[in-house]
């Protein structure tokens, strides 16, 4: 299909590639239909990105060391389903193929995004602020959540330190730091990837959220995570663990939301003291040229000195 990107040949092509987010967008063999409307529609957004062939879950045996399915029943509070482990592995390689890019960014979604007219234009500002001094930022979520704004985007937009947990995976962008940190942390899996990527303090990330989100699951379609689960997945007849067995699963998400919101109070910590000490300090009345011209002379500056 016509956009889809391939990477620089030369040494000048890669300079000026890794000014620009590397577009990869992740779809299954078995999936065309999801390409051809998918790509379509962000081509019709100015997009151009890089077809990432999925892992196919089916087609793998669900056991270690890329996955420990007791684990996932005993963390996540239910019996592990082949597909859940396709999304994930596809994410990994997509981390493993930005990292063997030249780009410094990667926006990576899935084949049942949707974007709004404006998507590109609020990747470029994200871009152009380093996005803002995080690792990683959310652009879609399938709830609201509470957060604290850090900084003022583009187009009215604010981008948020959350403190809540924001489930989803369709849409976000991250640097080289974090596609190496995750890779080194998150095998073997042991929750489904919209849970364990979005675990700032534990992997050591600074992940921020852009809202309202420019993206979003298209409408009408459902994941392929919702795939039913693998026959060759033997661990429980229960789909569902008890009551009982729920208490390492509260255990493992209380201690991810505490984490969350200790990592929140970095950023918006480090905003709130930079923009009181702004207010603080003095305003020269005079230009810069008015100010070396009375230097110049041997008078000083008029207005006090800053600092």
């Amino acid at each position: 299909m016509a956009g889809v990107v391939t990477e620089p040949v030369s040494e000048m092509a890669a300079v000026s590639m890794s000014l620009q987010p590397l577009y990869l967008l992740i779809n299954l063999d078995r999936s065309p239909e999801r390409l051809e409307t998918t790509g379509t529609h962000l081509l019709a957004r100015g997009i151009a990105y890089r077809r990432l062939r999925g892992v196919d879950g089916n087609t793998l045996t669900l056991r270690a060391p890329a996955v420990l399915p007791s684990a996932y029943r005993r963390y996540h509070g239910r019996t592990l389903r082949a597909a859940e482990v396709g999304c994930y592995l596809s994410h990994l390689s997509a981390m493993e193929t930005f990292l063997a890019s030249a780009h410094d960014y990667c926006v990576v979604l899935e084949d049942d995004v949707e974007v709004v007219p404006d998507f590109a234009e609020a990747v470029a500002d994200l871009v152009a602020n380093d996005l803002y001094d995080y690792d990683l930022v959310r652009l879609q979520g399938r709830r609201p959540g509470l957060g604290v704004r850090t900084h003022w985007a583009t187009n009215d937009r604010s981008v948020k330190a959350m403190i809540t947990r924001v489930t989803g995976s369709t849409a976000y962008i991250l640097n080289r730091g974090a596609a190496r940190k995750c890779l080194a942390q998150l095998i073997p899996m042991v929750v489904p990837f919209d849970h364990a990527y979005d675990r700032p303090l534990h992997l050591g990330l600074k992940i921020g959220h852009i809202l309202p989100y420019p993206a979003q699951p298209a409408r009408g379609w459902s994941s392929t995570i919702d795939a039913p689960r693998a026959a060759q997945v033997q661990i429980n007849d229960a789909d569902k663990v008890g009551f009982f067995e729920k208490l390492p699963v509260l255990a493992w998400r209380t201690g991810t939301e505490v984490g969350r919101a200790m990592a929140a109070l970095g950023p918006v910590l480090r905003w709130r003291m930079w923009n009181r000490l702004r207010r603080r300090l003095p305003r020269p009345a005079m230009t810069v040229g008015q100010i070396v011209d009375h230097s110049a002379d041997g008078s000083g500056p008029s207005t006090p000195a800053i600092g």
